[in-house]
C-alpha cells in the first residue's frame, strides 16, 4: 500500500528545508541533496551513515 501523505509531505518539508540551507551557507551539494529529496518518496531516501566523504 502507499506511504500516508503526511510521511511524503514531510519528506518533502526536510529537503525545502536542507536546500534553503545549503543556499544560505553556499554549498552547492546541500542544496542538490535537498532537490533530490523533496522527489523521491521516503522509502528511497537513505539516511546517511557518516563514512562518505
Amino acid at each position: 500500500m502507499s506511504e500516508p501523505k503526511s510521511a511524503i509531505t514531510a519528506e518533502t518539508l526536510k529537503g525545502s528545508v536542507k536546500e534553503a540551507i545549503g543556499k544560505l551557507i553556499g554549498d552547492q551539494n546541500v542544496v542538490d541533496e535537498g532537490r533530490a529529496q523533496q522527489k523521491l518518496p521516503k522509502s528511497a531516501v537513505k539516511p546517511k551513515n557518516g563514512s562518505e566523504t
